[in-house]
């Protein structure tokens, strides 16, 4: 008898305890699911302020870019305007100028930024070739101002 008794507390204890775990798990599965929910959200968010980046950075360099387009159009009229041997020199810089400003345009547009890791380096990169060619530009400009401006 003492042992159907102490039996009998004993499956009610384990009842109790497989009743309350199982109790517990749907709580935390609740709060899992929340959580889930909640950095779901966060990604999103994240993801959409990393794309307007990704976008208002690219409309920039799309500037940039079609700025150098133009400056390089008056340095091909200014150039025309030159004679010899500087000329031919004038040409092949424009014209190397021309092929950077292009691959940098190709390069933009290519870029799908899938990782953000990727989108640092891109956009270092990046930058730093497009001041290059703007810098490169500049001084040509100035070049043949110069020379013109002697004659």
């Amino acid at each position: 008898m003492k042992v159907l008794k102490n039996l009998t507390v004993f499956s009610l204890f384990l009842s109790l305890t497989i009743i309350y775990s199982c109790a517990d798990v749907s709580g935390g599965d609740k709060e899992a699911k929340e959580k889930v929910q909640v950095a779901k959200t966060e990604l999103d968010e994240a993801n959409k302020t990393y794309q307007d980046e990704l976008e208002a950075y690219r409309a920039k360099i799309h500037e940039r870019i079609t700025f150098n387009d133009r400056m390089i159009a008056e340095l091909n009229k200014d150039i025309s305007r030159s004679k010899g041997k500087s000329k031919e020199g004038y040409e092949q810089s424009v014209e190397s100028l021309e092929k950077r400003n292009a691959e940098l345009k190709a390069k933009l547009k290519e870029f799908k930024g899938e990782k953000d890791s990727d989108w640092d380096k891109f956009k270092k990169d990046f930058s730093r070739e497009v001041d290059e060619l703007s810098e490169s530009i500049n001084a040509l400009v100035k070049k043949v101002g110069d020379e013109l401006k002697q004659k």
